[in-house]
This record gives C-alpha cells, sequence and structure tokens, in this order.
C-alpha cells in the first residue's frame, strides 16, 4: 500500500453513492452506532491513521460494520479511510486473503502515516463466528432450509445490533492498543 494506491478508494460519503444495495442499512449503522470517548481516544492515540477497507454492499457483514469504522474516521482527526469493491479491486483483496485463500469481508487494515502496515481485521467478531457455524452445522449457507435462512436472518441481524457490532469493534481495538508505536 501506498499513498496513491490510498487515495484512490472512495471516502465514506463516495462508496455511499455508489452501492446500490443496501443503503439504508449502511446509513443505519453509521449513525446509530455509539461511538464512546474510549473508542474515539484508542484512535486518536494512533493517529495520523490509514484504514483500508475493503467489502461488497451485498455483504451483511460488510453493511453491519463498515459505518463503525466510517464513523470513527470522520470524528477522529488524522484518520483516514478509504473503501474498496472486493470484487473489482482484486490487487487489494489479495492483500489480505484469510489463510492464504479465502476472500473474507470486509477487511479493515490499519496504516500508519508511512503506510507501514500494522494489521488488518476481517471478517466478523469471534463470537458472531463461533454462533455461525454453530448454526450452520458443517453444511453451506445453500444446504440449509429456507425457512431456518429466515429465522437466522432476523438472529444475526438482532446479534449485530446488540452484540457483535461492539465486539468486532473491541477486536480492532485490542490490536490497536496490540500494534501501537511504542
Amino acid at each position: 500500500m501506498d499513498a496513491n494506491t490510498f487515495g484512490s478508494g472512495k471516502t465514506w460519503a463516495e462508496y455511499m453513492q455508489s452501492i446500490t444495495r443496501h443503503q439504508e442499512q449502511f446509513d443505519r449503522v453509521y449513525k446509530s452506532f455509539l461511538v464512546t470517548d474510549e473508542d474515539v481516544a484508542t484512535f486518536r492515540s494512533l493517529a495520523p491513521l490509514n484504514i483500508v477497507a475493503v467489502g461488497e454492499d451485498w455483504c451483511p457483514d460488510v453493511f453491519n460494520s463498515l459505518g463503525v469504522i466510517a464513523q470513527l474516521a470522520d470524528l477522529v482527526p488524522g484518520v483516514e479511510l478509504r473503501i474498496f469493491e472486493r470484487d473489482t479491486r482484486t490487487d487489494i483483496m489479495d492483500m489480505f486473503l484469510t489463510d492464504g485463500t479465502k476472500k473474507r469481508i470486509p477487511v479493515f487494515a490499519f496504516y500508519n502515516a508511512h503506510f507501514r502496515l500494522l494489521f488488518w481485521w476481517a471478517g466478523r467478531c469471534k463470537e458472531g463466528d463461533e454462533w455461525v457455524a454453530a448454526f450452520r452445522n458443517g453444511r453451506t449457507f445453500d444446504e440449509i432450509p429456507e425457512i431456518d435462512k429466515a429465522r437466522f436472518r432476523v438472529e444475526f441481524d438482532h446479534r449485530y445490533d446488540t452484540i457483535y457490532r461492539r465486539a468486532g469493534l473491541e477486536e480492532i481495538k485490542a490490536l490497536l492498543r496490540e500494534h501501537a508505536p511504542r
């Protein structure tokens, strides 16, 4: 990653204008997530900070979490966010493959002012991963009956609203503290 590549990404406003699906969900998360003083202080302590986000507007994990990071980037001076679509910017996505092969989104990659990678985080919080794995029980999503998928979506949305969004941010903040320059 370098300044030119970073600059070719979309700002939150540009991304919101470009997406064709789930605009209301993206906007709701951005406007409704309660950012705490401690959240702001953690991000401020590392500014200047450049955040690369990789996602797609069809992905529930993306529309349930990208607005949190976008809100923090807007609130904290010196924190910049650029968003790249996974399927059109494979050069960016390929930098963050989970287990070397999986194109898991969202990705949030954190760089210092000189574009040295501090760390990256992808997917959803650990608790969310465990719940989804238990629900799937070794099945692909296509193998799950439609009635169960409908129940899953309702519960999944509820869990994001009440647990996973905050838990994901706490995981990211722990990594920020761990990788902060000393």
